[in-house]
């Protein structure tokens, strides 16, 4: 639906970090990559029918513990592939409608009124004060937006700031609002329900459309110029925002998030059917919508975006993801802040199975609440059936995980797994040119958090048994970071002990240990070439055998990189000299490139390895 007032027009921003060269070789990668998406999957699909046909085939004549360590290493490989394969299925379903998204600018006088929430909970003055000075100085009509400060702190440090910067602008309206009582949970969600009140009190009423922005993040001026017009085209649409991204990653960094996946391609797609996931900060919402729904969704533990998208799309709304990037924040940086996002994450993700016994889902068809269950089944039980094959690796390991007693069988096994493996390379390698290079070419299976996942799960499992506790109060990443810095040590004894001993690491380096023997005893043991590659040196075992350890090792890969903290956070921004507004700086927004091959090349060793294994087989046998 189009609206008086609104056209699209190319992007303009303060960091244009693609050319249009670029822009047009990512979008023709997305395209390879959606159209061969089907190839893995088919493969794979073989593969694993064939490894299945050949294990039930030999069960009359194989022992109990053989056919234990054949059918426990058959799970254990495809709960390692699953994630993978689901990525593929989704880009080849989705795909098949995907567009490149037009860039669009909201002009003209004829444009709707936006409140723009930051909600805040104790966060440093300095953090607060940079967010507030661009979120007020958007490149959109002053009387046509409203910047509120929600502050759970009841700070009167914060009322004061709020107070002199309003003075400083008093062309822009900046209003404080504290609900002044600490809430037990939803500390976030409930504030932005407090906004969503409090605006109805301000002259002229509550905006058409508000928005929430963590008080971590510094806003591009034409954040809402780009977003507004998802939404007035739209009546369908709910939410629309940018992608999150982050202004302090160091390149080379171990515990660097995978967003790049997620934001440049698979939430790309996504977009292009209405289905993307706002990132929980820097969007716009249809404030009739969440009206009509009872307000901001509160029943989850944690304010979670990705569970609000699923109310929305159970009730017929769409959810878009902008392509321009229009916020840059703070991402953890210690391995102690990195574990605490991991386990609120996990207890977000996993209370989102209350949504479906739920009066705002329970009134819905079957169909529409099995597809936000799915994406919730991939993010948890998967990670969950992970913690539980750690330990099978171990026992794995020893055993000869591959019938061998039918040799022109054992050779399938091996060509087929080339082929299913070597496709699924390849579809990494378009989904790697589709974000720019920004991801490698398989960053493997991320295991050093789960740990801090089975937390989060342990969490809500005393919740059930012992009733309602209370959460820890909301910070935003980048302002926990600043509060964990004061406190982190910059030796690296202090650091090594701090993410060992106190922070867990000595799970991984256990793991690390107890791995690292069994595969020696069974390379002292083995009794055959042969023999071996039937065990850890078939392939596919060989890889999850090197995630395995490369993740056991990350706490100390960690302590011997660079200190990520011993940049400022003033480092990676740059500041006007007569307003002091803060931007970061075109070098801090440009994400780490990683080693296309993967640490020491080993993906493209492995991937040759898997060509060579089954040609090395035919020839000697």
């Amino acid at each position: 639906m189009g609206v008086k007032g609104l056209k699209t027009a190319s992007a303009v921003s303060i960091h244009q970090r693609r050319t249009e060269e670029e822009q047009q070789q990512r979008n023709v990668a997305l395209k390879k990559a959606i159209g061969f998406a089907q190839v893995p999957l088919l493969t794979n699909l073989v593969y694993f029918a064939w490894r299945w046909f050949s294990v039930l085939k030999c069960i009359p004549s194989s022992g109990g513990s053989e056919i234990v360590a054949f059918v426990g290493f058959l799970l254990v490989e495809w709960i390692f592939a699953v994630s993978g394969l689901l990525n593929a299925l989704l880009v080849s379903s989705l795909g098949k409608t995907w567009t490149p998204q037009e860039q669009k600018r909201a002009k003209g006088e004829s444009i709707p009124r936006v409140d723009v929430f930051l909600p805040c909970y104790g966060e440093g003055l300095d953090i607060i004060k940079d967010t507030i000075n661009t979120a007020v100085r958007q490149d959109y009509p002053k009387d046509k937006f409203r910047v509120v400060i929600l502050d759970d702190g009841n700070s009167p440090a914060v009322r004061e700031l709020v107070s002199e910067i309003s003075k400083e602008n008093p062309d822009v309206q900046l209003h404080y609002g504290a609900r002044g009582r600490e809430v037990k949970i939803h500390s976030k969600a409930a504030n932005i329900c407090y906004g969503m009140e409090l605006v109805k009190t301000l002259p002229g009423g509550a905006a058409p459309y508000f928005g929430v922005v963590d008080i971590d993040m510094l806003l591009e001026p034409e954040w809402i110029r780009a977003t507004v017009p998802f939404l007035e085209e739209d009546e369908l649409v709910a939410m629309a925002g940018s992608p999150q991204k982050f202004y302090n990653l160091p390149q080379g960094f171990c515990l660097a998030p995978r967003f790049a996946l997620e934001s440049d391609v698979l939430q790309r797609v996504f977009d292009a059917n209405g289905k993307a996931v706002c990132q929980g900060t820097g969007y716009l919402a249809r404030t009739s919508t969440f009206e009509a729904l009872g307000g901001f969704p509160t029943m989850v533990k944690q304010e979670d975006s990705f569970i609000v998208s699923i109310i929305l799309s159970a009730h017929g709304y769409k959810v878009r993801l902008l392509e321009e990037e229009h916020q840059h924040g703070m991402n953890a940086l210690t391995y102690t802040d990195m574990a605490k996002l991991q386990t609120k994450w996990m207890t977000g993700i996993i209370h989102a199975y209350s949504l479906f016994t739920h009066p705002i889902l329970t009134c819905k068809p079957l169909g529409a609440r099995v597809s936000g269950l799915i994406p919730v089944l991939h993010m948890t039980i998967f990670r969950l059936f992970l913690v539980l094959a750690l330990p099978s690796i171990l026992l794995l390991a020893r055993t000869a995980v591959i019938p061998t007693a039918n040799y022109t069988d054992f050779r399938i096994t091996l060509a087929l797994a080339s082929v299913a493996y070597s496709s699924s390379y390849i579809m990494s390698w378009f989904l790697s040119a589709a974000a720019n290079g920004n991801i490698s070419l398989d960053d493997g299976t991320r295991l050093w958090n789960l740990p801090y996942q089975l937390k989060g799960v342990m969490w809500l499992v005393h919740h059930a048994i012992f009733g309602e506790s209370k959460m820890p109060r909301f910070l935003t990443t980048g302002a926990d970071c600043a509060a964990s810095k004061k406190t982190a040590s910059t030796s690296v004894i202090g650091r090594l002990w701090r993410t060992v001993i106190y922070d867990g690491g000595w799970m991984h380096m256990t793991y690390f240990f107890l791995l690292t023997a069994v595969i020696s005893l069974t390379l002292r043991d083995a009794t055959s070439t042969k023999w071996l590659l039937a065990s850890i040196a078939f392939p596919p075992f060989t890889k999850i055998l090197l995630d395995c350890l490369y993740n056991s090792i990350t706490p100390i890969i960690y302590v011997l990189s660079p200190d990520p903290n011993l940049k400022t956070r003033e480092d990676f921004l740059e500041r006007d000299e007569k307003t002091g507004v803060a931007r970061p700086s075109m070098a801090a927004i440009t994400p780490p490139k990683p080693a296309f091959f993967g640490t020491l090349g080993l993906t493209g060793w492995l991937w040759a390895y898997f060509a060579v294994a089954p040609l090395w087989l035919a020839t000697r046998y």
